[in-house]
C-alpha cells in the first residue's frame, strides 16, 4: 500500500507525465517485441528476428513516445465524457498516421485498409492511457472559503449588518458577544471562540478569555507584576489582559509598544 501512495505522490511533480508516459511506452514496446519473438519461435516455427520485430513495433507504436506524456496530462484534467471521447479518437488517429503513411509510401496497404487496421488499435491505447490518467488524477483541492466581511448583528429590537473592518473590540456576554464598532454596541448570538475564527489574525488579537481587540485600536498596555494587565484603547476604554494571552501580543510584536510601569 505504501508503494501505491508513493507512486501517486510522484505524479504530482511537473515531469510526472513525461516519466510515466515514456516508461509506459517503453514497457509496451518491449512487451510487444517479446510477444512477437515468442510467436515466431513457437507458433510460426521461424527463426526470431529481433531487428525486424523492433522495427515493426516502432513503426506501429512509435508515435506514442511523443503523444503519451501529453495525453496523460490532458486526461488528468477535468473533462466531460464527450470531450474525453473526442480526445481519444483524435489522438488515436494522430498516432495511426505514422504507420498509415508508411503503408502508403511502401504500397503495403491501401488507405482504407491501413485506417481500419491501425485506428482501432490506437483507440484502445488512448483508452488505456485515459484509464491510467484517471487512476492517478490529482485530487482537486477546494479553495478555502473566503472569510465573511460582514456580520448580521442585533441592536435593540433591530438587526443590521456591520463590516468587520469597523469592529474595534469584542467581548463575551453569556450566550452572546458584545461587539463595539464605530463607537456603537451590538450583540451577536455566538461564542467568542467561533467569532475569533472569522476575524483575520493579523488584524485582531485575543487578550483575555473574554476579550478580542483590533490591533490598531490599542494605544498602550499596562502590565502588572502578576503578569496580567490592562489594554488602553484609542476610544478610551480599558480591557483586561490575562497572563495566558500575553504570548499572542508578543507574536504580533506588540512588545514594541512601551508599557506603563
Amino acid at each position: 500500500m505504501a508503494n501505491t501512495n508513493t507512486g501517486a505522490r510522484a505524479l504530482h511533480f511537473p515531469q510526472a507525465e513525461l516519466k510515466l508516459g515514456i516508461g509506459a511506452w517503453s514497457a509496451f514496446i518491449l512487451a510487444t517485441c517479446a510477444y512477437c519473438l515468442l510467436h515466431q519461435a513457437f507458433v510460426s516455427a521461424t527463426t526470431p528476428d529481433p531487428g525486424r520485430t523492433l522495427n515493426v513495433a516502432l513503426r506501429e507504436w512509435g508515435a506514442w513516445a511523443l503523444l503519451a506524456p501529453w495525453t496523460l496530462r490532458t486526461f488528468r484534467q477535468s473533462l466531460t465524457w464527450r470531450h474525453a471521447v473526442s480526445c481519444m479518437l483524435g489522438l488515436a488517429l494522430l498516432a495511426a498516421a505514422l504507420p498509415i503513411l508508411i503503408d502508403l509510401a511502401t504500397l503495403d496497404r491501401s488507405l482504407g485498409a491501413s485506417l481500419a487496421l491501425f485506428w482501432p488499435r490506437n483507440v484502445a491505447v488512448a483508452a488505456a492511457l485515459f484509464g491510467i490518467a484517471r487512476v492517478f488524477k490529482r485530487p482537486e483541492v477546494a479553495a478555502p472559503a473566503a472569510a465573511p466581511r460582514t456580520l448580521l448583528v442585533t441592536k435593540g429590537a433591530d438587526q443590521c449588518l456591520i463590516h468587520i473592518d469597523e469592529i474595534q473590540h469584542v467581548s463575551a456576554a453569556g450566550n452572546y458577544v458584545d461587539i463595539c464598532a464605530r463607537g456603537q454596541r451590538y450583540l451577536l448570538r455566538t461564542t467568542l471562540g467561533e467569532l475569533e475564527g472569522k476575524l483575520r489574525g493579523e488584524d485582531f488579537v485575543r487578550i483575555h478569555r473574554s476579550h478580542i481587540v483590533r490591533v490598531r485600536e490599542i494605544e498602550r498596555i499596562r502590565v502588572e507584576r502578576s503578569g496580567s494587565g490592562t489594554v488602553h484603547l484609542r476610544g478610551g476604554e480599558q480591557l483586561a489582559i490575562s497572563k495566558a494571552y500575553r504570548a499572542q501580543l508578543r507574536e504580533l510584536k506588540l512588545r514594541t509598544l512601551k508599557p506603563d510601569a
